[in-house]
Protein backbone atom coordinates (compact mmCIF):
# COMPACT_ATOMS: atom_id res chain seq x y z
CA UNK A 1 0.00 0.00 0.00
CA UNK A 2 1.41 3.36 -1.02
CA UNK A 3 1.97 6.12 1.52
CA UNK A 4 -0.75 8.74 1.71
CA UNK A 5 1.84 11.47 2.17
CA UNK A 6 5.37 11.55 0.73
CA UNK A 7 8.36 11.47 3.05
CA UNK A 8 10.20 14.66 3.94
CA UNK A 9 13.36 14.74 1.80
CA UNK A 10 16.60 16.41 2.94
CA UNK A 11 20.08 16.39 1.44
CA UNK A 12 22.01 16.17 4.70
CA UNK A 13 21.34 14.72 8.16
CA UNK A 14 22.67 17.98 9.60
CA UNK A 15 19.56 19.76 8.26
CA UNK A 16 17.32 17.73 10.59
CA UNK A 17 19.75 17.95 13.50
CA UNK A 18 19.88 21.73 13.06
CA UNK A 19 16.08 21.98 13.41
CA UNK A 20 16.15 19.65 16.41
CA UNK A 21 18.85 21.75 18.07
CA UNK A 22 16.93 24.96 17.35
CA UNK A 23 13.79 23.59 19.04
CA UNK A 24 15.80 22.53 22.09
CA UNK A 25 17.41 25.97 22.36
CA UNK A 26 14.02 27.71 22.09
CA UNK A 27 12.52 25.51 24.80
CA UNK A 28 15.53 26.03 27.06
CA UNK A 29 15.27 29.79 26.58
CA UNK A 30 11.56 29.73 27.42
CA UNK A 31 12.19 27.68 30.57
CA UNK A 32 14.82 30.17 31.72
CA UNK A 33 12.30 33.00 31.30
CA UNK A 34 9.40 31.10 32.88
CA UNK A 35 11.25 30.16 36.05
CA UNK A 36 12.55 33.08 38.04
CA UNK A 37 15.87 33.12 39.86
CA UNK A 38 14.23 31.92 43.06
CA UNK A 39 13.00 28.70 41.47
CA UNK A 40 14.57 25.54 42.79
CA UNK A 41 17.47 24.68 40.46
CA UNK A 42 16.75 20.97 40.79
CA UNK A 43 13.18 21.50 39.58
CA UNK A 44 14.37 23.63 36.69
CA UNK A 45 16.91 20.96 35.71
CA UNK A 46 14.28 18.22 35.87
CA UNK A 47 11.84 20.17 33.68
CA UNK A 48 14.59 20.90 31.16
CA UNK A 49 15.53 17.21 31.01
CA UNK A 50 11.91 16.12 30.51
CA UNK A 51 11.30 18.61 27.70
CA UNK A 52 14.61 17.79 26.01
CA UNK A 53 13.76 14.09 26.05
CA UNK A 54 10.35 14.92 24.63
CA UNK A 55 11.99 16.67 21.68
CA UNK A 56 14.26 13.67 21.10
CA UNK A 57 11.35 11.20 21.32
CA UNK A 58 9.26 13.31 18.95
CA UNK A 59 11.96 13.27 16.28
CA UNK A 60 12.46 9.56 16.88
CA UNK A 61 8.76 8.90 16.24
CA UNK A 62 8.88 11.11 13.14
CA UNK A 63 12.04 9.47 11.76
CA UNK A 64 10.17 7.02 9.44
CA UNK A 65 8.84 10.09 7.62
CA UNK A 66 12.34 11.45 6.89
CA UNK A 67 14.68 10.50 4.07
CA UNK A 68 18.23 11.81 3.97
CA UNK A 69 19.54 11.81 0.41
CA UNK A 70 17.51 8.66 -0.28
CA UNK A 71 18.56 6.97 2.97
CA UNK A 72 16.42 6.21 6.03
CA UNK A 73 16.85 8.74 8.86
CA UNK A 74 18.11 6.17 11.40
CA UNK A 75 20.62 4.78 8.91
CA UNK A 76 21.85 8.27 7.99
CA UNK A 77 22.19 9.14 11.67
CA UNK A 78 24.40 6.09 12.24
CA UNK A 79 26.64 6.91 9.29
CA UNK A 80 26.76 10.70 9.56
CA UNK A 81 30.49 10.56 10.36
CA UNK A 82 31.35 8.55 7.23
CA UNK A 83 33.07 10.54 4.52
CA UNK A 84 30.96 11.07 1.37
CA UNK A 85 32.07 9.66 -1.96
CA UNK A 86 34.71 12.00 -3.39
CA UNK A 87 34.99 12.05 -7.20
CA UNK A 88 38.05 14.32 -7.05
CA UNK A 89 39.73 11.80 -4.76
CA UNK A 90 38.96 9.02 -7.24
CA UNK A 91 40.41 11.07 -10.11
CA UNK A 92 43.52 11.84 -8.06
CA UNK A 93 43.89 8.17 -7.17
CA UNK A 94 43.68 7.09 -10.81
CA UNK A 95 46.31 9.69 -11.70
CA UNK A 96 48.62 8.46 -8.92
CA UNK A 97 48.21 4.86 -10.03
CA UNK A 98 49.11 5.89 -13.58
CA UNK A 99 52.22 7.69 -12.28
CA UNK A 100 53.23 4.59 -10.33
CA UNK A 101 52.90 2.45 -13.44
CA UNK A 102 55.02 4.92 -15.44
CA UNK A 103 57.68 5.11 -12.74
CA UNK A 104 57.73 1.32 -12.38
CA UNK A 105 58.34 0.96 -16.11
CA UNK A 106 61.07 3.62 -15.96
CA UNK A 107 62.84 1.94 -13.04
CA UNK A 108 62.53 -1.48 -14.69
CA UNK A 109 63.99 -0.13 -17.91
CA UNK A 110 66.87 1.51 -16.04
CA UNK A 111 67.60 -1.70 -14.15
CA UNK A 112 67.72 -3.57 -17.43
CA UNK A 113 69.68 -1.07 -19.53
CA UNK A 114 71.94 0.92 -17.20
CA UNK A 115 74.30 -1.93 -16.23
CA UNK A 116 75.04 -2.54 -19.91
CA UNK A 117 75.52 1.18 -20.56
CA UNK A 118 77.89 1.52 -17.60
CA UNK A 119 79.78 -1.57 -18.68
CA UNK A 120 80.18 -0.15 -22.19
CA UNK A 121 81.46 3.17 -20.83
CA UNK A 122 84.10 1.46 -18.67
CA UNK A 123 85.13 -0.73 -21.60
CA UNK A 124 85.62 2.40 -23.70
CA UNK A 125 87.73 3.93 -20.93
CA UNK A 126 89.88 0.79 -20.64
CA UNK A 127 90.32 0.66 -24.42
CA UNK A 128 91.39 4.30 -24.44
CA UNK A 129 93.81 3.73 -21.56
CA UNK A 130 95.23 0.65 -23.30
CA UNK A 131 95.62 2.57 -26.53
CA UNK A 132 97.48 5.36 -24.73
CA UNK A 133 99.79 2.86 -23.01
CA UNK A 134 100.59 0.85 -26.16
CA UNK A 135 101.31 3.91 -28.25
CA UNK A 136 103.17 5.93 -25.63
CA UNK A 137 106.44 5.59 -27.53
CA UNK A 138 105.08 7.52 -30.51
CA UNK A 139 103.37 10.22 -28.54
CA UNK A 140 105.15 13.27 -27.26
CA UNK A 141 105.31 13.53 -23.45
CA UNK A 142 103.47 16.86 -23.49
CA UNK A 143 100.69 15.41 -25.61
CA UNK A 144 100.30 12.45 -23.21
CA UNK A 145 99.80 14.87 -20.33
CA UNK A 146 97.12 16.73 -22.29
CA UNK A 147 95.12 13.57 -23.10
CA UNK A 148 92.49 13.12 -20.40
CA UNK A 149 89.36 11.06 -20.16
CA UNK A 150 86.35 13.18 -20.86
CA UNK A 151 85.10 14.53 -17.50
CA UNK A 152 81.53 13.87 -18.58
CA UNK A 153 82.37 10.18 -19.12
CA UNK A 154 83.99 10.02 -15.69
CA UNK A 155 80.88 11.45 -14.03
CA UNK A 156 78.41 9.29 -15.96
CA UNK A 157 78.27 6.39 -13.44
CA UNK A 158 77.65 8.86 -10.60
CA UNK A 159 74.84 10.59 -12.53
CA UNK A 160 73.30 7.23 -13.35
CA UNK A 161 73.29 6.25 -9.68
CA UNK A 162 71.72 9.58 -8.65
CA UNK A 163 68.97 9.29 -11.28
CA UNK A 164 68.23 5.73 -10.21
CA UNK A 165 68.01 6.69 -6.51
CA UNK A 166 65.72 9.64 -7.29
CA UNK A 167 63.40 7.38 -9.28
CA UNK A 168 63.16 4.90 -6.40
CA UNK A 169 62.43 7.69 -3.90
CA UNK A 170 59.64 9.14 -6.04
CA UNK A 171 58.14 5.68 -6.57
CA UNK A 172 58.11 5.04 -2.80
CA UNK A 173 56.36 8.38 -2.12
CA UNK A 174 53.72 7.67 -4.76
CA UNK A 175 52.99 4.25 -3.26
CA UNK A 176 52.55 5.74 0.23
CA UNK A 177 50.17 8.41 -1.06
CA UNK A 178 48.16 5.89 -3.06
CA UNK A 179 47.82 3.56 -0.05
CA UNK A 180 46.25 6.32 2.06
CA UNK A 181 43.90 7.40 -0.73
CA UNK A 182 42.85 3.81 -1.41
CA UNK A 183 41.75 3.47 2.22
CA UNK A 184 39.60 6.59 2.00
CA UNK A 185 38.15 5.54 -1.35
CA UNK A 186 37.20 2.11 0.00
CA UNK A 187 35.29 3.72 2.87
CA UNK A 188 33.50 6.08 0.48
CA UNK A 189 32.61 3.25 -1.91
CA UNK A 190 31.17 1.22 1.00
CA UNK A 191 28.78 4.08 1.73
CA UNK A 192 27.75 4.27 -1.95
CA UNK A 193 27.12 0.50 -2.02
CA UNK A 194 24.96 0.68 1.12
CA UNK A 195 22.94 3.57 -0.32
CA UNK A 196 22.33 1.73 -3.59
CA UNK A 197 21.29 -1.42 -1.70
CA UNK A 198 18.90 0.59 0.45
CA UNK A 199 17.39 2.31 -2.61
CA UNK A 200 16.85 -1.06 -4.33
CA UNK A 201 15.14 -2.45 -1.23
CA UNK A 202 12.90 0.62 -0.99
CA UNK A 203 12.04 0.30 -4.68
CA UNK A 204 11.11 -3.37 -4.19
CA UNK A 205 8.99 -2.61 -1.11
CA UNK A 206 7.17 0.21 -2.89
CA UNK A 207 5.86 -2.21 -5.53
CA UNK A 208 3.91 -4.20 -2.91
Amino acid sequence: MEREHPKIQVDDIEDILYIQKGIKCSISSYIQKYFDVDTDSELKSEVTSIVTNWVYDTFKLCSPNFEVNGMAYDKALEEKDVEPFDENLLSNLISLESNIDDMTLTVTEKRRNLPEIIKKKFEDILILQSFMKNHAEIVDDVEVCDMQIDSEDEQFPERVTQTYDQSLTLLTELKKSTSANLSRLERAQTVVTDINKFNRNNSTNSTF
